[in-house]
């Protein structure tokens, strides 16, 4: 399965050089390069696009980030960084007053696995024990709206909190016609397909102390 980028929507674009596709490897896993804003209704039509967001709860410091892997690894294999201060290159929030990065993307038609999920940061990784996949199907002609995969838990010290967790949530009302207003041709277009919402299934979670030449966007280890 091969993904193009609609809009990562991001300030970054990818490109065809070595160092910048090790940065775009943050935003798209160098997925593809980032068609213009003035993609059409005849051309989105022609495509398989999906809009998803990957966010933070407000108590999680600021200097981690999720992760999330949508057929990845794998030919075309996409990951979905939240907003934080992700390596290389730092991911900004596109929502007001949330900590929610928006994406946008064109894949190709059939079906998609998420895979499963890092919070990542600092000297240490936390990832799910045989967590469940997230899966869905698209046709061409399709756009969906997916969900936003917002990470819970990790407070700020001093304050109490639940588990690390990711849960699909419904953030439509914000996401969806930010979306919309970066890509005019999708409006009247988008369809609602959330993934199940509620906790991301897993077998509870480890966390892993990060060593010295790690990759820190490699995808957790199988169970």
């Amino acid at each position: 399965m091969h993904h193009t980028a609609l809009l990562p929507i991001l300030r970054h674009r990818p490109v065809v050089t070595t160092m910048a596709c090790l940065a775009a490897s943050f935003v798209a896993a160098c997925a593809g390069t980032t068609p213009s804003r003035k993609i059409t209704e005849a051309q989105a039509a022609d495509k398989a696009i999906v809009i998803v967001a990957a966010s933070l709860e407000p108590t999680i410091h600021r200097g981690l980030w999720a992760s999330y892997y949508l057929d990845y690894p794998g030919s075309g294999g996409v990951i979905l960084n939240s907003p934080g201060n992700t390596f290389p290159l730092p991911v900004s929030s596109d929502i007001r007053h949330e900590r929610a990065h928006v994406y946008v993307l064109e894949i190709e038609p059939g079906h998609h696995v998420l895979k499963t999920w890092q919070l990542l940061g600092g000297f240490s990784k936390t990832f799910p024990l045989r967590p469940r996949p997230l899966e869905f199907d698209i046709a061409k002609g399709e756009v969906l709206y997916l969900g936003d995969l917002h990470m819970q838990g990790v407070p700020v010290q001093g304050e109490s909190g639940g588990p690390i967790r990711p849960v699909v949530v419904d953030g439509s009302s914000t996401q969806v016609p930010y979306a919309v207003a970066k890509f005019p041709a999708l409006a009247g277009k988008v369809r609602m397909a959330l993934l199940p919402q509620g906790p991301w299934p897993s077998a509870g979670t480890q966390e892993k102390a990060a060593s010295a030449g790690d990759d820190p966007q490699a995808p957790p280890p199988a169970p």
